[in-house]
């Protein structure tokens, strides 16, 4: 048994708890573990279904300075419009290096613009320096 309690966040939880400035913050943190060679990025994965006309990017990522290591899962089905659906869904799962368990489940599908919007702020940023 045990006491280990995983958060499932969803795009509305992600919306009310992201403040841009720490998104900027962290996202300039992650660039710097990546362009110092601390992070692991290996290549995504593609999971590809042609029948459904979708695909689905599987992105593993540890940095080494958070303490923790995850998923982010992209699906992508070209006819979800017609469905009412958004085209695009993403989840990132989250767990502890330390533990090596999960600590937190992540709907981002509506919260990813304001992460691609730190990047580009955050790219703005070196790419002026």
């Amino acid at each position: 048994m045990s006491n280990l309690s995983i958060r499932f966040l969803s795009a509305a939880d992600i919306r009310k708890l992201i403040d841009f400035d720490k998104a900027v913050e962290l996202v300039e943190s992650a660039f710097i573990q990546l362009s110092t060679g601390a992070a692991q990025t290996p290549l995504r994965t593609p999971l590809e279904m042609p029948e459904f006309s979708a695909r689905t990017l599987i992105m593993p990522a540890y940095l080494p300075e958070s303490d923790c290591y995850g998923f982010k899962t992209v699906s992508i089905n070209d006819h979800n419009a017609r469905k009412g659906l958004p085209r695009i869904h993403a989840l990132v799962t989250v767990f502890s290096a330390f533990k090596s368990v999960g600590s937190a489940v992540q709907d981002l599908t509506a919260a990813d613009y304001l992460l691609r919007s730190a990047e580009e702020q955050q790219l703005g940023t070196v790419v002026r320096m």
